[in-house]
């Protein structure tokens, strides 16, 4: 009986070091996403900012869906970017659905700070949750990389919030850095 008793012991003290070790192999991959994902954020923003805008079409309606665009400007920081590419967009809301979009470019003049062009993606949005919404801060996942003037590529990833505004009137923009800018539609 007594030889039985080192063996259970064992037993128990190797299967304590496995979940022990388990353990810290998910702490340290937890930790290294959220340190690449820091480091994505951080990247963009060391070069430009970005500014989204939502603005939802009341006149373009169907039986189930509203339409709209989604507005992307970029307030260039840095005078080595040459290029901003998004490849990808998502929605923290399901009823909110990005139109087909494959990737939007932002060709930047070299040595060029301040504000870009605009670009825009169409969206749609589900009645039913139109007949119930609040105005209320929304989320967009923004995903993509930008390019250097030596074509050194960085992967980004943003989140940017906004609340959906209609179109059809003058929107003020928010200032970037004390400049503020407005966009007639």
């Amino acid at each position: 009986m007594l030889t039985l008793l080192p063996k259970y012991f064992f037993e128990l003290i190797n299967l304590i070091m496995h979940y022990l070790l388990f353990t810290l192999v998910v702490i340290i991959v937890t930790a290294s996403f959220y340190f690449i994902r820091k480091r994505k954020v951080s990247n963009f923003q060391e070069h430009a900012e970005m500014q989204v805008r939502v603005l939802l079409d009341r006149n373009n309606v169907d039986y189930v869906k509203q339409y709209g665009c989604v507005l992307f400007q970029l307030n260039i920081l840095d005078d080595q970017l040459k290029e901003v590419v998004i490849t990808e967009l998502r929605a923290a809301n399901r009823n909110f659905l990005i139109n087909n979009f494959e990737k939007l470019n932002f060709f930047i003049s070299p040595s060029h700070k301040g504000e870009s062009a605009m670009r825009s993606v169409g969206f749609s949005i589900y009645n039913d949750y139109l007949k119930n919404y609040k105005p209320k801060k929304e989320g967009l996942i923004v995903k993509g990389y930008i390019k250097d003037v030596k074509n050194m590529k960085s992967a980004f990833m943003v989140t940017s919030y906004f609340k959906m505004e209609p179109l059809g009137k003058e929107i003020e923009q928010e200032t970037f850095n004390g400049r503020a800018s407005s966009l007639a539609i």
